[in-house]
């Protein structure tokens, strides 16, 4: 018994000393800036060049005023839809679904979030296309909003 107590023991410090989790905890908070800030830079740089393409609209824009106030919903389910599909990757991947030795589970991990994330956007995209169909009296331009 003395045995297995002692596995156990060990079991649970080796688990201590590689918890990611407890290493980020102990983090000052400008070493945790420094691991953050990469995945920030990407997706302002992103989002810099979806201005840059949005600003050679303009003349749509002004045209068609309210498309810019689905903008925002836009931006919101699909950066929702993007949060949701990496928290299930990482889970799948803390919890031993999924890990770099398998390759396959990690796989079907992806395409399972992919399919979910585009059964999502369709869904949001038809609700969007009636909402902003009936809301600017033009099924059309709801299509266009619902697509984008």
């Amino acid at each position: 018994m003395d045995q297995i107590l002692d596995l156990v023991r060990q079991r649970l410090d080796w688990r201590a000393e590689h918890d990611d989790a407890a290493k980020m905890s102990r983090l000052p908070f400008w070493k945790l800036s420094l691991y953050r800030l990469p995945a920030i830079a990407m997706t302002l740089t992103f989002e810099i060049v979806v201005g840059v393409v949005i600003s050679l609209f303009t003349r749509t824009m002004e045209k068609h005023l309210l498309l810019a106030s689905f903008m925002p919903v836009l931006s919101a389910i699909s950066g929702n839809i993007g949060l949701q599909a990496s928290a299930a990757t990482l889970r799948a991947l803390a919890t031993g679904h999924a890990s770099e030795n398998q390759l396959m589970a990690m796989i079907r991990v992806v395409v399972k979030e992919l399919a979910s994330a585009t059964i999502i956007a369709l869904v949001a995209g038809a609700v969007l296309w009636l909402v902003s169909g009936i809301w600017s009296a033009s099924m059309a331009f709801g299509l266009v909003t619902g697509l984008r």
